[in-house]
């Protein structure tokens, strides 16, 4: 649906915060004969990393150093069971966090079900993931109802209209749960990330940046803070409202044509990729809304971020897109297009007026075709 199945992120946050310190994870079985192997799994940069600890008379230690909170996954192997199965036939393993000072590990059943506790961090964990417990289950759900469906009934519009909706909703209410997350926990680490969420790849500057400013003097100080406000400063020169940054690109005949050569006419600055399954579905839709308004004031300028030049130009073909096609390759080009409008997922596209200003981003469909019958006459 809307950001599963109708969108590829190519740039995802990443969230931790700098600060260096020793960590302590003790944990402690009920039964004092439990005996066998944890183990500590994370990322730390590109590298995954492992740690270990023996588990003796029921307990085990495990320290380090931490950079900041850090997800880890904890997995127990007991002496008995040495492929890491429980009775239910799942291994015992759990995601966690670990940050500096002592964590205490109450392990009664399984690792998976143990208490955690000295760790403010895993205490908000725990409440931030119950904040969105619901709404992940119900587009989990979605996900799984979409994946059971018959190739008919994945190219039914009403039916795909009625998921799509299904997926709004739970989307719309999981941004409001976030939100009150955000206003109710400004120092929490996991604000950050309830913000990312509720922002999305594309963000409207007036709702995001009330609630960054929310955010504890420590949060926005950080790295991902600074980071994020970088990006809030981007999003202004892209907002509906202001004037659309020019560029330069070669077409398809490696003419360098520019997006204010098209000045004095309503623009659909649509940004694909041929190896985009979502943005080639999503084709058929805006060549229909080009066939309908290409007489009146109106056409598309398409910006591929492909990097083989061949494959672009077949998709073109393939996909019968008439209207002037460029390709933004130069990765290095501070001033190409993709970087320019921030473009961190695919399909996106900008809807510019003839005066040069964006009067609307994101336009998918019918919603596309709502927009041009309301503007171009």
């Amino acid at each position: 649906m809307k950001k599963l199945l109708i969108t590829i992120m190519f740039l995802a946050p990443i969230i931790s915060l700098a600060q260096e310190g020793a960590y302590t994870l003790t944990g402690k079985f009920k039964s004092a004969g439990t005996s066998g192997k944890v183990y500590l799994n994370y990322n730390k940069g590109a590298a995954s990393k492992k740690d270990s600890a023996i588990v003796q008379n029921g307990s085990f230690e495990l320290k380090g150093t931490s950079t900041g909170p850090q997800r880890v996954f904890l997995t127990f192997v007991s002496k008995d069971t040495p492929n890491g199965k429980k009775l239910s036939g799942g291994p015992d393993t759990r995601s966690m966090y670990l940050d500096k000072g002592t964590i205490l590990m109450n392990i009664v059943d399984s690792v998976k079900t143990a208490e955690i506790s000295g760790s403010v961090i895993n205490t908000d964990h725990k409440k931030y993931t119950a904040v969105l417990k619901a709404s992940e289950a119900t587009m989990a759900g979605l996900n799984k109802e979409y994946s059971s469906l018959s190739t008919e009934k994945k190219n039914d519009p009403a039916t795909l209209k009625g998921m799509e909706e299904r997926w709004a909703k739970a989307e719309e209410q999981q941004g409001q749960a976030l939100t009150a997350y955000v206003q109710q926990n400004p120092d929490s680490y996991f604000s950050f990330e309830a913000l990312h969420k509720v922002a999305g790849p594309y963000f409207e500057v007036s709702k995001v940046e009330p609630l960054f400013n929310i955010l504890s003097a420590s949060q926005r100080s950080s790295k991902e803070g600074l980071a994020f406000a970088a990006s809030i400063a981007v999003a202004k020169t892209t907002s509906v409202g202001a004037t659309a940054p020019d560029f330069t690109h070669p077409d398809t005949g490696d003419k360098a044509v520019n997006l204010s050569d098209f000045r004095g006419k309503y623009v659909l600055l649509d940004f694909w990729a041929s190896w985009c399954g979502p943005c080639r579905a999503e084709n058929p839709k805006v060549l229909k809304a080009y066939q309908a308004w290409k007489d009146k004031n109106f056409t598309v300028l398409g910006v591929s971020i492909d990097q083989s030049k061949d494959k672009w130009l077949e998709a073109i073909n393939e996909d019968g897109m008439p209207w002037t096609q460029l390709i933004d390759q130069d990765q290095s080009n501070k001033k190409r297009a993709a970087e320019l409008y921030a473009v961190k997922s695919i399909p996106a596209n900008f809807l510019i007026d003839p005066s040069g200003k964006i009067i609307a981003k994101n336009l998918r469909g019918e919603a596309l075709e709502k927009k041009l019958a309301e503007l171009v006459k």
